[in-house]
Parts: C-alpha cells; sequence; structure tokens
C-alpha cells in the first residue's frame, strides 16, 4: 500500500520531493487578495527539467482555494520542484514515493 505525503505548506519556491515520486494532488491557498501560480518540474532541487505541470488559483472567478486532485497519480522520475508565485500565495503538494 502507498502512502501519500505532504510538502507541509510551502511559502516560497523549493523542492517538495527530492525523491521519485508521483503527484496526487496540490493545494493552491491565496491570502484573499492575490492571484497563485505554481509550475511543477521533474527534479530534486532546482527549476529545470520538464515542466510537469502549471497550475493557477484566479482569486476572482474560483476563491481563496483550489485542491487539485490526481485520481491517476503522475509519475516524478526525479522528484518535484515547485516554483511558486503570487504574493501572500502558499501551497500544498501531496505526493506518493516510487521505487
Amino acid at each position: 500500500m502507498s502512502i501519500a505525503r505532504s510538502s507541509g505548506e510551502m511559502t516560497a519556491s523549493a523542492a517538495a520531493s527530492a525523491k521519485p515520486c508521483a503527484l496526487a494532488g496540490v493545494h493552491l491557498i491565496s491570502d484573499a487578495t492575490n492571484d497563485v501560480k505554481v509550475i511543477l518540474n521533474d527534479h530534486a532541487s532546482s527549476a529545470s527539467g520538464t515542466v510537469k505541470g502549471e497550475y493557477n488559483l484566479d482569486v476572482s472567478l474560483e476563491g481563496f482555494t483550489k485542491h487539485i486532485v490526481f485520481p491517476n497519480p503522475v509519475d516524478f522520475a526525479n522528484g518535484i520542484y515547485v516554483t511558486l508565485s503570487g504574493t501572500g500565495g502558499t501551497c500544498v503538494i501531496e505526493y506518493i514515493l516510487v521505487g
């Protein structure tokens, strides 16, 4: 049985996982004023490698939080590096270690 793990609440760009894993979910959280954007790279320590996902939260259309669930988790062979933008925005990355 695979156990989902969490990056914890991320307030800046950083690695969510430095090991091979599968992306299970993304939470975007706004400061109630500004939009939030995350870019997910298949890399253990930097914003390089293949971009595997880009997710946005538009506060004016979607409210203050957005949760994206992947019923079929997305493979990240090298780890997940998160580039987070949006003043005051945060995110939580949920993943399953593989291998």
